[in-house]
């Protein structure tokens, strides 16, 4: 069949940037296709949409169906390949994996409608995902409002002061920070606490209603 025929998930929780697609593409144009995908029967991508759309990159226009009921494992067996393409198909194949990452607001949004995530993650492999879900939010939030007039702010003289903290990885703590730095500049404020109590509170005005009355 024409690969046309098929068509990508548009809540794929799964990220293909640039990068990605590119190690796919070369892959293809280098040893051929080898992984299968998965599609429903109406021809929804449900696994593989990254692969597909480096197939259509890299020129290759035909896609075999195997009808399947999910009894039988399938297995592409590849002809021609050299001992070295053979090497280099491992490599492409893990490496393009390794680039691809998750979409933590997809996942978010699907947790609502009632995903759970424990089969696929651990409690603290949930919390970093779900962190990272926040930190989409704030830049999404810091993006719209990118072309907000700004305004010197007025000076702090007096005040009542708390800490607030909550545990982060590394990567965690970097993606935090420079989130915080973006709200500053965009919320025209010169801490980051008070960047975050306009980020916080931009969200919470959009969001109230969402899911029952809003709790301060």
């Amino acid at each position: 069949m024409d690969i046309t025929t098929l068509f990508p998930d548009v809540a794929n929780p799964r990220k293909h940037g640039a990068r990605n697609l590119a190690v796919m593409a070369d892959s293809l144009k280098a040893v051929g296709a080898a992984r299968s995908i998965v599609i429903s029967e109406t021809g929804e991508v449900l696994a593989g949409n990254g692969i597909m759309e480096a197939a259509t990159r890299a020129g290759i226009r035909k896609v075999r169906i195997v009808d399947t009921d999910g009894t039988t494992l399938v297995a592409v067996r590849r002809a021609g390949l050299t001992p070295e393409q053979a090497r280099d198909l491992k490599y492409f194949d893990n490496r393009a994996g390794e680039l691809a990452e998750w979409d933590p607001s997809q996942v978010a949004t699907d947790m609502a409608g009632g995903l759970d995530l424990r089969p696929f993650w651990t409690p603290e492999e949930e919390a970093a995902l779900l962190s990272a879900a926040s930190v989409d939010e704030v830049m999404r939030m810091a993006a719209d409002h990118s072309a907000d007039p700004v305004e010197e702010p007025a000076p702090v003289t007096t005040g009542d002061y708390q800490t607030f903290s909550c545990p982060l990885t590394t990567e965690q703590e970097r993606t935090v920070r420079a989130a915080l730095r973006v709200a500053r500049r965009v919320y025209s404020v010169t801490t980051a606490g008070d960047a975050l109590a306009q980020a916080l509170k931009a969200w919470a005005a959009e969001h109230e209603g969402d899911n029952g009355a809003h709790q301060d």
